[in-house]
């Protein structure tokens, strides 16, 4: 009985993070295409904090696109625990990208 209330509460998880990361993954696409326009300032003037601002955007679609594949992989191996970890790694990404957005601001 524990097991179909866990695996329901995975499911229901992995369901909104599905739907979230792949509608924040369609939104940022002009986002990522504008950030690599910015490469073009003199190479004097990017800092470090700058560039992980770039790689958290710029890696976000392919951490969103593995995290929603490998959940479900997860989940239909019965790893509930592992694939609710997995399917909110995109979360880390978008909390890397606002510190460094504050802290650039």
């Amino acid at each position: 009985m524990q097991d179909k209330v866990i695996q329901k509460e995975t499911k229901t998880i992995l369901l909104l993070s599905t739907i979230v990361f792949s509608l924040l993954n369609v939104a940022l696409v002009g986002t990522i295409y504008i950030s690599i326009i910015t490469l073009d300032i003199e190479r004097s003037e990017i800092s470090l904090p700058f560039w992980v601002f770039l790689m958290s955007i710029g890696t976000f679609p392919v951490v969103c696109s593995l995290s929603i594949i490998f959940s479900w992989i997860l989940f239909a191996k019965s790893y509930y625990s592992k694939a609710r970890f997995v399917s909110l790694l995109p979360i880390v990404n978008i909390a890397v990208a606002f510190l460094i957005w504050v802290f650039l601001a």
